[in-house]
This record gives C-alpha cells, structure tokens and sequence, in this order.
C-alpha cells in the first residue's frame, strides 16, 4: 500500500500488514508530532538498511508502544526509547540480543542485555 504518514506528511510504500485501523475517537485529534531519535546504534558489521527494516517490523508487531523520554535535545526532538506497553521491555529488544543494535543512551534499563 502506498500511504501518507499524518505526522510529518512523507508518503511510502508499506506491506499491508504493517497498516492498523485508527480507533474511530482519535480521527478528531489534531495532528501531533514529535520527533524521537532512538538511544540506539548499528550492531559491529550490520548493514543499516537491513537493520532499518527489522526495527520497523519489530515496531509495527508491537499494538501499544511508550515512549521512554531520556532527554530533550532540541525543541520537538526528544531523545529516548520506546516500549511495550505491558513489559517496558524495549519494543525491540529481541534486536539487541541477537547483536543487529545496541543500546548507547547510557541511563538506559535494557533488562539484562
């Protein structure tokens, strides 16, 4: 499917699995975005755009995500992790035991990693 993100405005192509329905009580919202740059980094040898796909399916498996704000950098740019609801495990923790990234943001709780 090619969407248009109501965030920031880009437009891509998706895989339609990727794709969930809007609760119907949140099409009244304004549109709010702020940017958050993930305390992560490429694990030794990996290729980023691989990496790049298996975070994004890592996060579109997750139905309820937080966002753990570590540091506000800039004005609408915080710097942080995000989260399963249930857990507050990294929503892609399984990436940084298998080595593909790894945490940098040094007051990170990864749970043992």
């Amino acid at each position: 499917l090619y969407v248009e993100f109501v965030d920031f405005g880009t437009k891509d192509w998706v895989e339609r699995d990727m794709v969930r329905q809007v609760p119907v009580e949140w099409l009244s919202l304004p549109s709010l975005a702020v940017k958050l740059e993930l305390g992560i980094e490429l694990g030794d040898g990996m290729d980023e755009e691989i990496v790049g796909e298996k975070v994004w399916e890592s996060l579109a498996r997750e139905e309820r995500m937080l966002v753990r704000v570590e540091q506000l950098v800039d004005i609408g740019k915080l710097r942080g992790h995000l989260v399963e609801f249930e857990t507050l495990e990294l929503a892609y923790q399984e990436l940084v035991m298998k080595g593909f990234i790894t945490v940098v943001s040094p007051t990170c709780d990864t749970r043992g990693v």
